[in-house]
């Protein structure tokens, strides 16, 4: 039983390595590229008197920065924000349980994107601590067609990344995927379903018609299982 266990951890930390790298269950569902990765890094402003560690993203045509909290922020209650062209951004209460509070500069990635006339910035992370072995990954998502009017969506999917966002319905809607996952018995499994954005807000498919199961096989590469998909 002991041995099971030990192989099961060993077996979530080898999958969880490439959580934003290597994003391979897009092959269950076919790539968009909807996201262009944009040259850049965030880097931090060296200043270590401010209540928050600021951190900027180093590309002269973007103006972006994150706010890492320090603990003994607690007016912030510990929770970073972003400020997006001059425009701030909190991530207090955006997700359950605040699971983003505390993201990680150094595994940031900003991406850019038009669809529909509208465009988006998006950046991608993980929370800080988690380093590699994070498999929950964090999509901050930026409507900046209007700069006096910013909108921000706060997103996230196992295993995600710029790969999640598309029109994969064909409704001409942008769409974001969801991937959760479980561990049934010895196997570790995933669904991947759709949210679309509607009215301002991503909402899931109603009735959950479409959807598509998968797991990770010993050499942690992707197996389909179930696949219930858009034509």
């Amino acid at each position: 039983m002991v041995k099971n266990k030990f192989f099961l951890l060993i077996f979530i930390y080898a999958i969880s390595c490439n959580a934003q790298q290597k994003q391979d269950w897009i092959q269950f569902v076919g790539s968009q590229n909807m996201f262009k990765k944009i040259d850049g890094y965030f880097t931090w402003d060296g200043d270590s008197t401010k209540s928050l560690y600021e951190y900027y993203f180093k590309n002269k045509n973007y103006k972006i920065k994150y706010f890492f909290p320090m603990l003994k922020d607690s007016a912030n209650n510990n929770c970073g924000y972003f400020n997006i062209l001059g425009n701030r951004f909190n991530i207090k209460r955006k997700f359950e349980h605040n699971i983003a509070c505390q993201l990680d500069p150094t595994y940031m990635d900003v991406y850019y994107a038009i669809f529909n006339k509208k465009k988006y910035i998006l950046i991608t992370s993980i929370n800080d601590g988690s380093g590699l072995t994070s498999s929950k990954v964090i999509c901050n998502l930026f409507d900046i067609t209007k700069t006096s009017s910013i909108k921000y969506y706060s997103l996230w999917s196992m295993f995600g990344g710029e790969q999640c966002f598309g029109d994969f319905n064909k409704d001409g809607k942008l769409d974001f995927l969801k991937i959760q996952n479980w561990v049934d018995g010895k196997k570790y499994r995933s669904i991947i379903s759709v949210m679309s954005l509607i009215n301002g807000s991503f909402q899931a498919e109603k009735g959950s018609r479409h959807y598509i199961i998968f797991e990770y096989n010993k050499e942690f590469k992707p197996r389909l299982l179930v696949k219930n998909w858009f034509n």
